[in-house]
């Protein structure tokens, strides 16, 4: 019998100094996703607080704390699985974590891999290797975030696991110099500059290709989009939701213009 979901990606501008704000962005997205029918909505790996940077805004707190509370009000609102990243506290530190909020109220995270120095080199615990599966209407899924989709025994355990769905979320980003605005692109130096630089934003074939090989699986992938804490950058954006025969059903392009940094979902019904 064929198993359907109903996925999302979504992108929300990051402010790094504005949390309340990256949060009713993210309520937005969840509101315009309901009435067409999204069962589980994936944002990016950075799209709350700023995750590997210590700062005087950011809110450091375990599930159920105010943040999570406030995000599987909306999950129960809105009838579907949300999924968004932030740090996460415990006694013996910071995790870099999604949660994974449910519509009955259920909430669980997914601890970022960083490896077995972690903390010496970054501040923030190491998650496991190991995936922590969940199902939606009878399809497997699991999330990953960022650089653990160039883990060799992540992609392993994906396939051990029989994985069917992938719920993954970048942080990628390029400096300032890279980067154009609207003024720009009334020039015809910014046209060629933009031209030139496309395919770094906006790609014809599923995200990342030779991972979803590996994976064998269907996959949704949403990267941010704006500032990057500490200034000098941007997170330049791309979404797409790929099925199981590798064909792309929906596209964000990703944009090195700062003045095309918006808000956007995108969805599609995956059959397995």
């Amino acid at each position: 019998m064929t198993r359907k979901v109903h996925v999302g990606v979504a992108q929300t501008y990051f402010d790094p100094k504005d949390i309340e704000g990256n949060l009713e962005r993210i309520h937005t997205q969840i509101k315009s996703a309901a009435p067409v029918g999204v069962e589980a909505l994936v944002f990016s790996e950075v799209c709350i607080q700023p995750l590997m940077q210590n700062n005087p805004e950011a809110v450091y707190e375990a599930p159920g704390g105010p943040i999570s509370t406030k995000l599987s009000g909306w999950a129960k609102e809105y009838n579907m699985i949300v999924m968004a990243c932030m740090p996460e506290k415990c006694d013996q530190g910071l995790y870099v974590s999604y949660y994974v909020l449910k519509p009955d109220g259920d909430m669980f995270t997914v601890r970022k891999y960083l490896g077995e120095k972690s903390h010496e080199l970054f501040g923030r615990l190491s998650g496991p290797i190991k995936r922590a599966p969940f199902f939606i209407n009878g399809v497997k899924c699991a999330v990953l975030i960022c650089s653990e989709c160039g883990v060799k025994a992540i992609q392993d355990d994906v396939k051990e696991q029989g994985i069917e769905l992938i719920f993954a979320g970048f942080g990628g980003g390029v400096g300032a110099h890279d980067c154009l605005t609207e003024a720009d692109m009334a020039t015809a130096e910014g046209k060629l500059k933009y031209i030139g630089d496309c395919s770094r934003w906006y790609i014809p074939h599923p995200i990342y290709p030779q991972h979803i090989d590996w994976f064998g699986t269907a996959a949704a992938y949403t990267n941010a989009i704006g500032e990057i804490a500490g200034g000098g950058g941007y997170f330049t954006g791309h979404c797409q939701i790929v099925d199981k025969n590798l064909v792309m059903r929906a596209q964000i392009a990703g944009t090195n213009v700062i003045d095309h940094f918006t808000d956007q979902m995108v969805h599609a019904v995956l059959q397995f």
